[in-house]
């Protein structure tokens, strides 16, 4: 058996960890680098390019990521070769121009970026398969002040000092002869902001034993992508962004792929027009290189132009569609969408068809649910309603749908359709 030296590699990783970490897992930034390499000279869109950037080049470094802590500089240099390779032009001799910043460019395209992904971040998620976790179930086995079981982002801890709370448990506030919380305890017992949010905890008739569940994902699994995408909203919560649905349409607009990527570096100011160029410190004319009679701007070169508006005129009336795209888009503007409202309908002969939604009521700190049974001629048959304390996510509101089929089976009905508008649910 030969002996292990510094440079030799098991499975695909080091077999040696010095303290020099940066050099021992360079291998990575070189593995990525080579690959970027052989696609110089390749005509790619901007399109293509994301797509090779986000399924080949982000690839890559994943088996290490999940056994080694990357170093910042590693992860920064990665990040460098990539926006390099985004931004860099067959035309363009050097780097390229940066338009745009990589911490914009990893957050999510609803924000106004092209998710990339933070290096960094999905690093250290890698090695956090464990997840901050809550707990969950019969709470008698759940401790009030040694457990996060409160449904608060900030700190799921109870901040309440009052001395009936210590060594108790939280099945102790539930009313003795059914599983509903002591509202008149719970009041006396916690100060505002803990009684609001244990009011706001919906309580099941199945629950079993206590255990612990990720609040990112409806499974209770932890995942890195969960984890990931709240460790992003806390830093937009943290920046102050707010972000409207301009960019949800943009990306869901039917358009090829390479016309979406054109228009979002329109709207992000990040194409290379005359003006744009000259804020760049690029020594050339601001006026339009067309027309000679304005400063070529973005919304210029694409809309007001002369030759653009000429262009877009004699667009036909198959690819109409682009031109609205470009005026409506670079004049951030959308219309309101008008989404067709659903028509109930009959169902089949002899059956019964049941609708279910819930409602919640945030002022009262209340929720509850509406279950409607029809035949086929569109009869009432019959009707049920319920409201519940408390203040749960929309999601486990409309779980309530279980009380539907219930229904249907005290009723003992035959042929009955369920009908309701949660995705999640069903």
């Amino acid at each position: 058996m030969s002996a292990a030296t510094d440079n030799s590699m098991y499975l695909g990783l080091p077999s040696i960890i010095s303290r020099n970490k940066s050099s021992i897992l360079g291998f990575l930034k070189n593995k990525i680098k080579s690959r970027i390499n052989s696609w110089d000279g390749k005509l790619l869109s901007r399109a293509a390019k994301e797509i090779l950037l986000k399924s080949v080049v982000q690839s890559l470094p994943s088996y290490a990521m999940s056994v080694f802590l990357l170093p910042v500089k590693t992860c920064t240099e990665i990040e460098r070769l990539m926006a390099q390779f985004w931004w860099k032009t067959t035309s363009s001799k050097g780097r390229g121009i940066v338009w745009m910043n990589w911490d914009h460019m990893a957050s999510h395209k609803t924000q106004g970026g092209l998710a990339f992904g933070d290096f960094l971040t999905s690093t250290l998620l890698y090695l956090l398969k464990s997840g901050v976790p809550r707990t969950i179930g019969t709470r008698e086995q759940t401790s009030i002040l040694r457990h996060p079981w409160l449904p608060l982002p900030n700190n799921p801890y109870v901040s309440s000092l009052h001395p009936a709370l210590m060594n108790q448990q939280v099945s102790s506030f539930l009313q003795i002869d059914s599983r509903q919380w002591d509202v008149g305890i719970v009041r006396n017992s916690f100060n505002q902001v803990d009684a609001d949010a244990i009011m706001s905890i919906p309580l099941s008739f199945l629950a079993t034993t206590d255990f612990w569940a990720w609040s990112g994902e409806r499974s209770g699994q932890f995942s890195v992508k969960s984890a990931y995408r709240l460790l992003q909203d806390q830093k937009d919560e943290q920046t102050g962004n707010n972000y409207s649905g301009f960019w949800v349409k943009l990306w869901q607009l039917k358009i090829p792929p390479k016309v979406k990527n054109l228009l979002w570096r329109a709207v992000s100011g990040c194409l290379p027009t005359s003006f744009m160029l000259c804020t760049k410190n690029v020594d050339v004319p601001a006026t339009c290189p067309v027309c000679q009679g304005n400063i070529e701007t973005i919304m210029h070169a694409l809309v007001t132009c002369p030759f653009a508006h000429a262009c877009l005129n004699k667009v036909s009336a198959t690819t109409s569609l682009k031109a609205q795209c470009f005026s409506s888009l670079l004049s951030l503007n959308f219309a309101s969408s008008c989404d067709v409202g659903e028509h109930w309908t009959k169902p089949e002969t002899n059956t019964i068809k049941m609708n279910v939604d819930a409602a919640m009521f945030e002022e009262d700190g209340m929720y509850g649910f509406r279950i409607v049974a029809r035949d086929d001629t569109g009869r009432l048959i019959r009707s049920k309603s319920s409201c519940f304390l408390g203040a749960p996510l929309v999601e486990v509101a409309e779980a309530r749908v279980k009380e539907a089929l219930s229904w249907i089976k005290n009723n003992d009905w035959q042929g009955a359709t369920l009908e309701t508008d949660s995705v999640v649910t069903v």
